[in-house]
C-alpha cells in the first residue's frame, strides 16, 4: 500500500492547475487591447483583401513626389556653393566627418596587423571584464587573431593586397 503525502495549502491558496498564458492575457488591460486589435486584423485584413479589389495601393491615395523632389535636389546642386547654409554649416559638419574617417583610417594603417589584433586582444580583455574570464576571452581572441595565421594548416598572417 502507498501514500501520498500533501502539504497542506497556504491561506487564499486553491488546488487547481496555475492559469495559463492566455488568462495571463486577458487578465492586463493591455493584454485584452491587444487581443481585441488582434482579432480585428485577423477579420479586416482578409475582408480588405477580398474587397479591395486586387490589393495594390488605390490611385486616388497615391501621390506623386518625384517633381518636389527633383527640383530641391536641383537647387541643392545649383546652391551649394554659395548659399550661406552650406557655406557656414553643413561645410563644417561634412569636414569634421571627412576628418574623423581619415584619422582613424590612418590610425589603423599605421597599427598594422599586429597592432591590430593586440588592440582586439586588449579590448576583448576589458569588455569581458579584466579577471579571469577576461583573460580567457582576450586568450581566444588572441588565438583567433587575423595576425595569428590559421593554427589548422600554418598558412602565415593575412597581408593586406593593395
Amino acid at each position: 500500500m502507498t501514500a501520498a503525502v500533501t502539504a497542506p495549502l497556504k491561506d487564499g491558496a486553491t488546488a487547481g492547475p496555475a492559469p495559463g498564458r492566455f488568462a495571463a492575457v486577458v487578465r492586463h488591460r493591455a493584454g485584452r487591447k491587444l487581443l481585441a486589435f488582434t482579432a480585428a486584423a485577423f477579420v479586416l485584413v482578409p475582408l480588405g483583401i477580398v474587397l479591395g479589389g486586387g490589393g495594390s495601393w488605390p490611385a486616388g491615395l497615391t501621390v506623386d513626389v518625384s517633381g518636389p523632389l527633383d527640383d530641391a535636389n536641383l537647387w541643392v546642386i545649383d546652391n551649394r556653393d554659395t548659399h550661406p547654409l552650406f557655406l557656414y554649416f553643413l561645410l563644417h559638419l561634412s569636414n569634421t566627418a571627412t576628418d574623423a574617417v581619415g584619422a582613424v583610417y590612418n590610425g589603423l594603417n599605421a597599427l598594422g596587423w599586429p597592432g591590430f589584433a593586440a588592440l582586439a586582444v586588449l579590448f576583448a580583455w576589458r569588455a569581458a571584464g579584466l579577471g579571469r574570464r577576461g583573460a580567457k576571452t582576450a586568450g581566444t581572441a588572441a588565438v583567433m587573431s587575423p595576425s595569428a595565421g590559421c593554427s589548422a594548416c600554418g598558412t602565415p598572417p593575412c597581408s593586406p593586397s593593395r
